[in-house]
């Protein structure tokens, strides 16, 4: 569920929100608009005039944020870079070098997730390019001052995209050699080998890309793990359900999976589970931003949407890429909206425990956002100390500055 030393300037220019409500400056904020008390009224653009996004976030108690993701200069490669922001919106200078710690590596790497430890020490897991150009996923290790602490990397071809704290070990997840995989790491970077098989488990035959996108555990300790397999030429929704130690827990749907196929392509970018340990995940299918809501035993909760089923079809394109469940068992879900490629917005959806919209947020239920050329997409989204919604992602600033890393602060 998930992002600078290099960077010249923070490039603050206006955010808009699409159709959010009004309201006077006497009356309560408005669910769903910007929150003008953080960074350049309600969002934080940086960027270093190539790419950046943020592709994970997490909120720290005392209201800090940390965001890694991916940065490229016009004269270098991706380069991994993890942030930390206060609560207001600025980089904390304490953190590694002004704010932020950059990979600087000689080959393309990313972060892709976030999970910190009860000690305050940090976890990002991404992809990198080794010397032989092959991807491998790895995991790092960090203080939290952002004193670097050690790697362990992936045999190649691999990725990591998920990582999960399991009383004090990490739960990494991906994929390798074209197969769905996932692994428990000790805290000193070890493969914990009373996991699955060995310390990992590997799912699927190798002859497609069949990959983990995110983790969940539920207040039981099983893991819930979701992503997509191929079938046919497809890409289908993959949903598993394990052991605390890495086991197919068999009574979980077909034994141990549900598979989602609408004949369409479907991925399931994002998973969490609710109070009643009800899961729910988002992502694509076809054209669409998709929600499902599976009972705990794996079955669809046909109370939920369409035969549990909800897809977002007043903008012709759009896709979910994270989510979070708020104290009041809403469900919200970061991605992008829009007619078409060259003109989408990062997006905002809240929907009500039943899966219809919740039209208090926004009055609408969803809440546009852009950073001023209609091409912004959330790429990762958390809730803050406050219950304010924190979302990042990538927001294109023209030709000549590219896209930039982006922050969002969104009254709930």
């Amino acid at each position: 569920m998930k992002k600078l030393t290099k960077i010249l300037t923070a490039a603050l220019i206006g955010a808009m929100a699409v159709g959010c409500g009004g309201g006077n400056s006497s009356s309560a904020p408005v669910s769903g608009s910007l929150d003008k008390s953080f960074g350049d009224k309600g969002k934080v653009i940086t960027g270093n005039g190539g790419y950046d996004e943020i592709n994970s976030i997490l909120s720290n108690s005392d209201g800090t944020i940390y965001v890694c993701g991916a940065t490229k200069t016009a004269t270098h490669g991706l380069d991994t870079f993890l942030s930390k922001y206060s609560q207001k919106g600025n980089l904390v200078s304490s953190f590694g070098t002004n704010g932020t710690i950059i990979s600087n590596t000689a080959k393309d790497d990313k972060c892709l997730d976030i999970a910190k430890d009860s000690s305050g020490n940090i976890y990002i897991v991404g992809v990198k390019t080794d010397s032989s150009n092959q991807e491998r996923g790895y995991i790092s290790k960090f203080n939290s001052d952002g004193t670097y602490i050690g790697m362990l990397e992936l045999p190649a071809v691999s990725k990591l995209e998920a990582a999960a704290m399991q009383n004090g070990k990490i739960l990494i997840a991906g994929q390798h050699n074209h197969k769905a995989y996932i692994a428990r790491v000790n805290s000193n970077g070890t493969i914990d080998t009373a996991f699955g098989n060995n310390g990992s488990l590997e799912i699927g035959n190798g002859t497609t890309n069949d990959e983990i996108k995110d983790i969940a555990l539920n207040s039981s300790g099983e893991i819930i793990i979701a992503g997509k397999t191929v079938s046919n030429g497809n890409e289908n929704i993959a949903i598993a359900k394990l052991t605390a130690n890495g086991q197919f827990e068999n009574s979980f749907g077909n034994n141990g999976g549900v598979i989602y196929d609408s004949g369409d392509d479907d991925k399931a970018n994002a998973v969490a589970v609710d109070s009643n340990g009800q899961i729910i995940l988002t992502g694509s299918s076809g054209d669409n931003m998709v929600l499902i809501k599976l009972n705990s035993n794996g079955s669809y909760d046909t109370s939920f949407g369409n035969s549990a089923i909800v897809k977002y079809t007043a903008l012709p394109w759009s896709i979910g890429f994270d989510l979070v469940i708020d104290k009041n068992d809403n469900i919200l879900i970061t991605g992008l909206a829009g007619q078409n490629w060259s003109s989408v917005n990062a997006s905002i959806w809240r929907y009500s425990i039943n899966g219809t919209p919740d039209k208090s947020f926004n009055k609408s239920g969803i809440a546009l956002f852009n950073g001023g050329y209609n091409k912004d997409i959330g790429l990762a989204l958390t809730l803050d100390n406050s219950d304010k919604i924190l979302a990042g992602g990538s927001s294109y600033q023209g030709n000549s500055k590219g896209w930039d890393e982006v922050i969002w602060r969104i009254n709930p």
